[in-house]
C-alpha cells in the first residue's frame, strides 16, 4: 500500500520484524513494540527496550523480564511470536491519566457516494501495569481524557481538530485499498506535547465501548450509519 507523504509525520516507523529490523529499531530508538500483523485485542504484543549494552527488558502483558545478550534475546521473543508475522514499530511514550498511559478509538464512516465522516470519539485508559490499552481500567470522552492528562500546552480545540483531520486524512488514503468496508476504527495516540501519531487501522472495530459512556449519542449515530450502511 503506497502512503501519502502527509501522512508521513503522523505515523511510527514501522517494519516487518526480522532479525536485522528488530536490532535496527532498538539501536535507533532504544524502546520499540513488536505486534502480530493479524493480530487483535492486544494479544501478543510485546515491548523491547535497550536499558544497558546487551541488556533488554522484555515486556509482554504485566510481565517484565531481563535478558542479556541479542542472540538470547531474539530466541526468546522468537518463542513468542511462533510462525506468525510481526510487524516491529517504534514506540511512542503516551500520555497519560494518574500514570496510566491512554489512547484514543475514532470511528469514521461513510455512507455509499458520501464522504468520509468522523462519527465517534472516545479514550481508553489502561490498566495499571498494562503495555496496551485493550486490556482497559477506563473508557472516557476525549475532551475530558486530554483535560486529565500530562498533555502540555493544552490546546484542547486545536488537538481534537487535528485529531479528526489526521483521521479522515488516513481513511481517504486507505479507502480505494479496501472499497467494501464502510467503517473504520483508528487507534490514535497521543504524546505529552500533544502530538497525533497513527497506531493502528482497524476495519471490523469493537463498538461497545462506546456503550459505556455516559452520554449514548455516538454511540447511536455509529448504529444509525451501519444500519443505513446495511440497507
Amino acid at each position: 500500500m503506497r502512503i501519502s507523504h502527509k501522512l508521513d509525520s503522523f505515523l511510527p516507523d514501522t517494519q516487518y520484524m526480522t532479525n536485522k529490523s528488530l536490532w535496527s529499531f532498538v539501536k535507533k530508538y532504544k524502546a520499540v513494540m513488536l505486534k502480530p500483523c493479524n493480530g487483535s485485542l492486544g494479544k501478543g504484543v510485546v515491548q523491547v527496550t535497550s536499558i544497558a549494552r546487551n541488556k533488554f527488558a522484555i515486556r509482554s502483558q504485566k510481565r517484565v523480564i531481563t535478558l542479556s545478550r541479542k542472540k538470547v534475546t531474539y530466541a526468546y521473543l522468537k518463542k513468542i511470536t511462533g510462525f506468525r508475522r510481526y510487524i516491529v514499530q517504534r514506540y511512542i511514550p503516551l500520555a497519560t491519566i494518574n500514570g496510566l498511559p491512554f489512547d484514543l478509538r475514532i470511528m469514521v464512516q461513510r455512507r455509499k457516494n458520501s464522504p468520509w465522516k468522523v462519527t465517534g470519539r472516545l479514550a481508553k485508559v489502561a490498566k495499571p501495569g498494562y503495555i496496551v490499552t485493550n486490556v482497559t481500567k477506563t473508557i472516557l470522552p476525549v475532551r475530558k481524557a486530554i483535560l486529565l492528562s500530562t498533555i502540555k500546552p493544552l490546546q484542547l480545540d486545536r488537538i481534537i481538530s487535528k485529531i479528526d483531520n489526521i483521521s479522515l486524512l488516513t481513511v481517504k488514503q486507505i479507502g480505494p485499498y479496501y472499497q467494501d468496508f464502510q467503517t473504520v476504527g483508528l487507534d490514535i495516540g497521543l504524546d505529552n506535547k500533544g502530538r497525533v501519531w497513527v497506531i493502528e487501522a482497524n476495519l471490523k472495530p469493537n463498538i461497545f465501548p462506546f456503550l459505556l459512556l455516559e452520554d449514548k449519542t455516538m454511540y447511536q449515530r455509529i448504529m444509525l450509519y451501519n444500519n443505513k450502511i446495511k440497507t
